[in-house]
């Protein structure tokens, strides 16, 4: 499925293998730099301040009785290196924690981690945005670990730059074809 997503489709397992590599390899070494755009499909409904409820989303409780709550496994959290202005999307499990809030771990090891360590010694917050309902070639860029930013990956995923869209509350942008 993974691979049919990307256009792959083959019933070798190995050739299977080998394309989706191929594909990869080749989207790593042709990055294209995002395109902005002004209005995107994420932009039809904008809802902010006391408008906005996470918990009216159907986000599940995944193992109840031993989940502290609903988490959004699938999404990607997007932040920026806050010296260098490097951007990063991540796959992390967000948890929802009240009607505007989320929790969400990064460890050492993840660029979100270093983003939030530089920022608090900035004495500000971590600008973050959280995308959900990801194209594949979001999903793929951001699952991998790359020296690259990952919508630069995204878009050689795509074979043309990835189209994004400023967010409007934070200084960040996000795929224009996210679904929220």
């Amino acid at each position: 499925r993974a691979a049919m997503s990307l256009g792959i489709v083959t019933e070798d397992p190995r050739q299977r293998w080998e394309l989706m590599r191929d594909r990869f390899v080749d989207a790593y070494e042709k990055r294209f730099e995002p395109k902005l755009v002004k209005t995107a499909p994420c932009k039809e409904n904008i809802l902010l301040g006391k408008d906005a409820d996470l918990t009216k989303l159907p986000i599940p409780t995944w193992t109840p009785g031993k989940d502290a709550g609903p988490y959004i496994t699938s999404g990607g959290t997007v932040s920026k290196d806050p010296e260098t202005g490097e951007r990063n999307i991540g796959n992390y499990r967000l948890q929802v924690k009240g009607k505007d809030t989320l929790g969400f771990f990064a460890c050492e090891g993840q660029d979100a981690f270093y983003h939030r360590q530089k920022a608090w010694r900035m004495n500000r917050p971590l600008e973050v945005a959280v995308i959900i309902g990801l194209s594949s070639p979001v999903l793929f860029a951001q699952l991998h670990k790359v020296p690259y930013d990952e919508f630069n990956v995204a878009g050689g995923l795509l074979g043309e730059p990835l189209e994004v869209v400023k967010c409007e509350t934070v200084d960040l942008e996000v795929p224009a074809t996210s679904e929220i």
